[in-house]
């Protein structure tokens, strides 16, 4: 049998069918919609800061809950550059604040029929062609500079990950009904 030249086709299948459902979820949150991204940028929404934090919170419980219950999880915690962290947060950032989309919520954006995120596609997979032609290089001088070990939270933080997930879950809750006392009291 040939080797596959991608995953194997159950793998893609089953990230296709979940890329469909979180497309799906996203645009029903509101989060591929112009308005929201620029509320979050400015402050005045915070939907997608709610929607980012209960996914982390979500996918922390996930891979945990998995790993408890003994099924193989992929998922190895590598080294990597905190400057490069920041360069490419400070590229993704200024593509968000021209386009108003970020990656997922543009892809859900165009799937919803919104020309505009088309041509933050279009630098997506341009970006991501030009990063892929130059990673051999950059590997070998960018991506070493300023490099952080491979320490998840829990492990820093010397706790358990079941008490790591507890404490953001209790933190992400004080912060959104602060956030929602806050939006109640501006609506007076």
């Amino acid at each position: 049998m040939l080797p596959y030249l991608f995953a194997h086709p159950l793998i893609l299948t089953i990230g296709f069918f979940v890329g469909i459902l979180l497309g799906f979820l996203l645009q029903k949150a509101g989060v591929s919609q112009f308005k929201t991204i620029v509320g979050q940028l400015l402050l005045r929404d915070f939907t997608l800061a709610k929607v980012l934090i209960t996914a982390l919170i979500v996918g922390s419980t996930s891979i945990h809950l998995f790993l408890a219950i003994g099924l193989p999880i992929n998922s190895p915690v590598i080294p990597w550059s905190a400057f490069a962290t920041i360069v490419g947060a400070a590229i993704m950032g200024i593509g968000i604040a021209i386009l108003g989309y970020c990656p997922g919520t543009c892809a859900a954006a165009a799937g919803q029929g919104s020309n505009d995120a088309w041509w933050g596609l279009l630098g997506m997979l341009i970006g991501g062609a030009f990063y892929a032609e130059t990673h051999f290089l950059l590997k070998r001088s960018f991506l070493k500079i300023w490099t952080i070990t491979t320490e998840t939270m829990p492990n820093l933080l010397n706790i358990s990950p079941w008490i790591f997930i507890v404490l953001l879950s209790l933190s992400a809750i004080i912060f959104f009904t602060s956030l929602d006392r806050k939006a109640h009291h501006a609506k007076k």
